[in-house]
């Protein structure tokens, strides 16, 4: 019911009111979003159910680095108290769209509104890369989330995954154990057409939402799981509107920010506020397609930047110029089609 694109609840303090329960304007507090990451996986430990874990990644993959930015890009310096899917400035005024917080809620800096999200979001990635791997009561291990990680199991087994995973589908997964176990490999909901090899040896096609069950041998072996991700677009806030998803990630318009320091503190730390440099109000045409690009990640990278994706979309879209802001943010996105006669701009390709 309260559920936003990114995987988080529309809750600033309070979820929020019956009708604004999924406007994207409204905002969600980094504690929520760390908190439950570790709640979802918490609850695929116990339950096994898939869409838990694919909530998690969701989550982990879009809300939580969305958090955070600053002037150079791609560091945790300065993080925001609420953040919003359709944010179009992070600025601090009186009057504001969320309705529990301060003026400062949704500036990027040292502490703004309150000081709980500073000591609370740096448990985001590590409790994350904790919970990737699991033990099951048949004795053998079930990969939750994907991410490069590697653990060593009781009884001295060890698994390994290599892989670019959010940027790039293929996941090798290599278990090496003196007896045989069984490996358990999450396939995600989204996950319709993807590919695995098991030992050198093409499988059926799993099937999406699932735990698939592999009898693995003395000595262990290689898992290569190919999502093969297709772009697909998702209804949150109403029919006429759609978010556009591949993967685990979620795709938007890059839009250039303007930073403006207020406060400088120790360090790197300092106070922000951003303002557009560019227009952010578009329909998107979906009768045009949507290309995916995958340039690559680049090791040693800020892997969520604003600039060098490893990843993008190109999609054609259409200046809206009825849609403009309420309370200094972006008031409710209009429902499609919307471009009837000369309501929109001539269609332009973006990234």
């Amino acid at each position: 019911t309260y559920g936003l694109a990114h995987g988080v609840f529309c809750a600033d303090e309070l979820l929020c009111e019956p009708d604004q329960q999924k406007m994207p304007s409204r905002g969600t507090e980094l504690c929520t979003v760390v908190e439950a990451m570790f709640s979802y996986n918490t609850m695929f430990s116990v339950h096994g159910d898939v869409v838990f874990a694919d909530r998690a990644e969701r989550i982990a993959y879009n809300a939580l680095p969305a958090t955070w930015s600053s002037p150079r890009g791609g560091d945790m310096w300065a993080h925001q108290y609420l953040q919003a899917v359709n944010e179009i400035n992070a600025v601090s005024v009186a009057d504001h769209v969320w309705t529990h917080d301060g003026p400062d809620a949704e500036l990027y800096g040292l502490e703004p509104n309150f000081g709980c999200c500073t000591a609370n979001f740096n448990q985001g990635w590590p409790k994350f890369a904790n919970m990737i791997f699991y033990t099951t009561p048949d004795g053998g291990v079930a990969v939750g989330t994907y991410a490069p990680a590697s653990a060593v199991l009781p009884g001295g087994a060890q698994i390994d995954i290599v892989t670019a995973y959010p940027f790039d589908d293929v996941i090798i997964i290599t278990l090496r154990s003196a007896a045989a176990m069984t490996l358990w490999v999450r396939i995600p909901g989204w996950a319709t057409q993807a590919k695995l090899i098991v030992l050198g040896k093409v499988q059926p096609t799993p099937k999406n939402g699932t735990m698939m069950k592999l009898a693995m041998p003395a000595g262990g072996g290689v898992v290569t799981l190919n999502m093969n991700a297709a772009v697909r677009t998702e209804h949150w806030y109403s029919p006429g509107t759609v978010s556009v998803h591949r993967g685990p990630l979620m795709y938007s318009i890059p839009i250039a920010g303007n930073f403006t320091k207020l406060r400088q503190y120790a360090f790197e730390s300092a106070d922000y506020q951003v303002l557009p440099n560019a227009s952010w109000a578009y329909a998107i045409d979906l009768s045009q397609n949507i290309t995916y690009f995958q340039p690559g990640y680049q090791a040693g990278a800020a892997p969520f930047n604003k600039t060098a994706w490893p990843v993008y979309l190109e999609a054609t879209v259409r200046p809206l110029a009825g849609w403009g802001e309420e309370k200094n943010s972006a008031a409710p996105p209009p429902g499609g089609p919307v471009c009837a006669g000369s309501a929109c701009g001539a269609p332009q390709r973006v990234r």
